[in-house]
This record gives structure tokens, C-alpha cells and sequence, in this order.
């Protein structure tokens, strides 16, 4: 991470790793958003995870945390953050006018209010702020009714399940895990770390390579 905020490297791969195992070592670890944004003195709540995979491009609002955690936290202020670092990313991916389609907390996005009001105080404000600022931003809308539209380039999710999902039923060993909002270009694999068969040789590195490749065209 030095190396790369000296000048010194283009980017940062990170390969999979245990939660569990780096806090059982006695380190607080939620995953490498976390990580890279104290290594770079960027605020944790200005990072974010962006999942690829296939065409499909995912941002999420909020990550490892409880639901309910997670709910508490969303706010206009950190969905038009998550939305930001995802247009950012989008052009260093070549693409300088994106369309972002943005997820509803609730289903149907609360339908005005009929199942929660989170969205009418929280998403709604925000795709606001966003299209003021002249993003091509719809929503919020539910995550179901997006994706099966796929009339966007990238999406923004609200919570860790409804990114990562999606990502995974389509390419299940084969996604990679952009960390957005840094000055650092960061990328690690979107699966874990295979306990089950450390050392017989069948381990796939698709997905790293894949994810090199992903880093050395946006460098």
C-alpha cells in the first residue's frame, strides 16, 4: 500500500483471506475496504466495496455489519458518497458518463411509503441530490426489478446480500472485489480463502488473474 500511494506501483491486489482466522489473531478485521481506507487515511464510511463480474458492476452502501446496523447507518449523505466513488470508478473503467441504477432499502423501494418509509427519508433524497449533480441516476427502485432490467452500467446496493447475491449466481469463483472511495487503486477476489482444500493443488486462480487483468486496465 506504501508502494502504491509513493508512485511507486499501479495498484494493490488482495488475495482471499479469513475474517474469522484475523480476528481470532487478536486484529479487529471486517475485510479489506476497512483495511485500505485506514492505511490511507481516507474515513471508513468513504470507502466502499464495488463487485464485477461478467458486465455486472455493484457498489454497496454498506458491507460486513448486521442489518439492522447497516440500516442505521444509511443516509443520504452515504448513498450519494457510495454513488460518487462508483462514477469515479466508472471512468478510470472507461466508461465517463455512466447510468447508475440505485437499489431500494425496502421492497418495491417501500412503494411510496406502503411497506416503510426508509426510502422516501433516505434514497429518494439522495438519487435527488445525484441527478442535481447532473449523474444519471434512477431509483431508488427494487434491486429485483433492476437487475432484471439491466438498462444500467452499474448499480448501487444498500446492503451486503443484495450485491453480492446476484454477483455470485452468475460467477461464483470468478468476481472481483474493487475497493472504491481511496486513493489507491485496490482490488482483492469476491470468495474466501478455501480451508477445505489448502494444500491438495485444486485451487482455482482464475479469479486472481482475472482480477489483475481487471487492475491493469484501469491502472
Amino acid at each position: 500500500m506504501k508502494l502504491a500511494q509513493d508512485g511507486k506501483v499501479d495498484a494493490v491486489i488482495g488475495c482471499p483471506h479469513s475474517e474469522t482466522a484475523v480476528n481470532r489473531a487478536g486484529i479487529k478485521f471486517s475485510g479489506y475496504p476497512g483495511l485500505v481506507a485506514d492505511l490511507t487515511g481516507t474515513p471508513r464510511d468513504r470507502a466502499f466495496m464495488m463487485l464485477t463480474a461478467k458486465g455486472l458492476c455493484i457498489t454497496h452502501a454498506t458491507l460486513h455489519e448486521s442489518v439492522s446496523q447497516a440500516l442505521a447507518r444509511l443516509s443520504p449523505d452515504l448513498v450519494v458518497a457510495a454513488a460518487r466513488a462508483t462514477v469515479a470508478t466508472a471512468k478510470r473503467l472507461g466508461i465517463a458518463a455512466p447510468s447508475l441504477g440505485v437499489f431500494g432499502i425496502n421492497p418495491h423501494a417501500g412503494e411510496d411509503g406502503l411497506f416503510g418509509d426508509d426510502d422516501e427519508r433516505i434514497t429518494k433524497p439522495a438519487v435527488a441530490r445525484l441527478k442535481a449533480e447532473g449523474i444519471a441516476a434512477d431509483g431508488p427502485v427494487g434491486a429485483d426489478l433492476l437487475l432484471s432490467q439491466r438498462k444500467h452500467d452499474f448499480y448501487l446496493a444498500m446492503f451486503h446480500d443484495q450485491g453480492h447475491i446476484p454477483i455470485k449466481l452468475i460467477s461464483p469463483l470468478r468476481a472481483s472485489a474493487l475497493t472504491i472511495g481511496v486513493p489507491v487503486l485496490f482490488a482483492s477476489v469476491a470468495h474466501g480463502c478455501a480451508f477445505d482444500i489448502a494444500g491438495k493443488g485444486v485451487a482455482d486462480a482464475t479469479g486472481v488473474i482475472e482480477t489483475m487483468e481487471l487492475l491493469a486496465g484501469a491502472a
